[in-house]
């Protein structure tokens, strides 16, 4: 888990490990010998989900400049949590939401429901759980958190770390946040300061 002060650079960490901006100082180092600067975009992509702080829902397909987990296409909700269109069965997909406690009656139980743009039609959390879901769906090996819960009830918030514990068992995992519930859940914690 990364900690740390308001503007101390937390989200702009993860940034610099997806590659949407350029180190100006340093280098990060992967598993102890790989310089990031060595290690394709594409390479990242395909083996890291991003869960935003704020995930971004937009509609249209041009999101070249980032990673496809980082934003939420408007559209079909099956689209939106399977953007690559990989062999999941809906079945797949309706367990994961429940058990990410979303409210699938408020997609009328359609996995063909029209999300709209900005997700004008789900709350701050709801789209968060979306997120997370389909990081689960994505299935990748590493995993990037944003203050992924920061949208979420205390309640809502204790089931969610409770299913991303088990999730992250075999994982690396980097989480973002300030909430004391989810760093409960890091075997590590590091102070980011100015």
């Amino acid at each position: 888990g990364i900690v740390g002060n308001n503007g101390v650079g937390k989200s702009t960490l993860i940034k610099i490990i997806m590659k949407m901006i350029p180190i100006d100082i340093g280098r990060i180092i992967v598993n102890g010998k790989y310089g990031l600067e060595n290690i394709d975009e594409e390479y990242l992509y395909k083996n890291i989900s991003v869960v935003p702080q704020s995930t971004v829902i937009l509609s249209g397909k041009n999101i070249s400049v980032v990673p496809q987990s980082t934003v939420i296409l408007s559209g079909k909700l099956r689209d939106i949590l399977n953007p690559a269109k990989r062999d999941i069965s809906d079945n797949k997909i309706i367990e994961t939401l429940k058990k990410f406690t979303v409210d699938y009656s408020i997609f009328e139980n359609d996995l063909n429901y029209e999300i709209l743009e900005k997700g004008g039609n789900m709350s701050g959390g709801e789209a968060q759980k979306l997120s997370l879901v389909r990081m689960v769906l994505e299935n990748k090996p590493w995993v990037l958190l944003d203050e992924p819960t920061s949208a979420m009830d205390v309640e809502c918030e204790k089931i969610i770390c409770s299913i991303l514990k088990e999730y992250l068992k075999r994982r690396t995992a980097v989480i973002i946040t300030h909430r004391p519930e989810i760093l409960s859940i890091c075997d590590k914690i590091i102070r980011l300061e100015s």
